[in-house]
């Protein structure tokens, strides 16, 4: 379970041969990360990234993003769909940075994703990388 002070950062990641950052950023209502355009032709990217969720959170508000997470999902249903029968790639990035303030011990990270959130992610094709870092 996260702590107050640990901090979650949710991104979606989409690669593929010929992206518009513009248009991804457009399309979803969210605003980039940022984009990689290695051998992309001019003006266009391999891979994007936008970030969701970003913050603190206890068990509480981690949930919280989870459920907002899922709602977001949904609601652009038809545009992961769209990049699932163009090739693309979609990948959901779970990143949680814990602040190990901790004692021998102690547990420092438990995720817990519902069947339904999970049934969410497959039927969407989209992949699941779940990232955990140390901070102070």
């Amino acid at each position: 379970m996260p702590r107050t002070k640990d901090r979650i950062e949710f991104t979606i990641v989409v690669r593929g041969d010929r992206l518009d950052p513009e248009q991804l950023s457009g399309a979803l209502a969210v605003k980039k990360s940022h984009a990689v355009a290695l051998d992309a032709p001019q003006g266009f990217a391999r891979s994007w990234w936008g970030t969701l969720e970003s913050g603190t959170a206890d068990e509480e508000g981690y949930e919280e993003a989870l459920e907002r997470t899922a709602s977001f999902l949904m609601d652009n249903e038809p545009f992961f769909r769209e990049c699932s029968a163009a090739d693309q790639e979609v990948e959901l990035v779970l990143g949680h940075a814990a602040l190990l303030d901790t004692q021998e011990g102690d547990k420092l990270f438990e995720l817990a994703l519902s069947p339904k959130f999970l049934l969410i992610l497959t039927s969407l094709n989209i992949g699941l990388r779940v990232e955990g870092w140390h901070w102070v």
